[in-house]
């Protein structure tokens, strides 16, 4: 379990018999065909508060055909706070959302939320800013799915975007992810653990895969080191 993140397995996860269409004009439009809810927390300067989590499973007409994308939409109601995902959708409705309280984390920062979350070939770490605000999780949805069909139409679901940062750890060595001298599948990193040091104004970003390594990154998410820790 990631260290500031704790998951509800399943609050509910709902088929909708009438499909709601998420955006409008000329974006193309993202049709709802599934709702999972479940709930987990986010990492402070002060301790840890509850997230709202949504994955909501849509169909998009893209110009190279259909496709089935999954928008994650994390939602801290206190603040109001919000941050959207996108990826493709998996034959599980919630996978993505168990994906995020296994092996990835939320930090709660100046109004806004903050993902980190690492992945294989090559091994690199993605950090993602989003400045939302939003009265409930329904409207965080809305909001979500209005940006998420403009992402579809203008950069394509593949591309980052310009609130992401893409930071490789290959100076980590191969073998944190591949056995040496191996040709075996390589092991997904996961996000344990995420802190702000405010006096040195720097992330302590911890990994796991086949070892444990701390990664800092200064206030604009550059790499100030990377190493093995145990």
């Amino acid at each position: 379990m990631v260290h500031g993140i704790r998951f509800v397995p399943l609050l509910t996860a709902l088929s909708l018999s009438l499909s709601a269409l998420a955006a409008v004009g000329n974006n193309p439009p993202l049709t709802v065909e599934s709702r999972f809810n479940g709930a987990g927390s986010a990492v402070t300067s002060q301790g840890r508060v509850k997230l709202e989590l949504r994955e909501v499973r849509t169909d998009v007409v893209l110009p190279d055909g259909p496709a089935k994308l999954s928008v994650l939409v994390l939602f801290e109601p206190n603040s109001g706070a919000f941050l959207w995902r996108l990826d493709l959708a998996d034959v599980s409705a919630s996978l993505r959302a168990l994906q995020f309280a296994d092996g990835q984390a939320a930090f709660l920062k100046d109004g806004e939320i903050i993902h980190f979350r690492a992945m294989d070939g090559p091994p690199r770490l993605f950090v993602l800013e989003f400045r939302g605000h939003a009265s409930s999780m329904d409207d965080a949805e809305a909001q979500a799915l209005k940006a998420a069909g403009e992402s579809t139409k203008h950069r394509g679901w593949l591309d980052p975007g310009p609130n992401t940062r893409v930071i490789s750890l290959l100076n980590l060595d191969r073998d944190f992810t591949v056995p040496p001298l191996s040709v075996a599948t390589s092991i997904m990193p996961k996000v344990t653990d995420v802190r702000w040091d405010a006096d040195a104004h720097h992330w302590v970003v911890t990994l796991k895969a086949r070892w444990t390594a701390e990664v800092i990154l200064d206030a604009n998410y550059n790499v100030v080191s990377m190493r093995k820790i145990e």
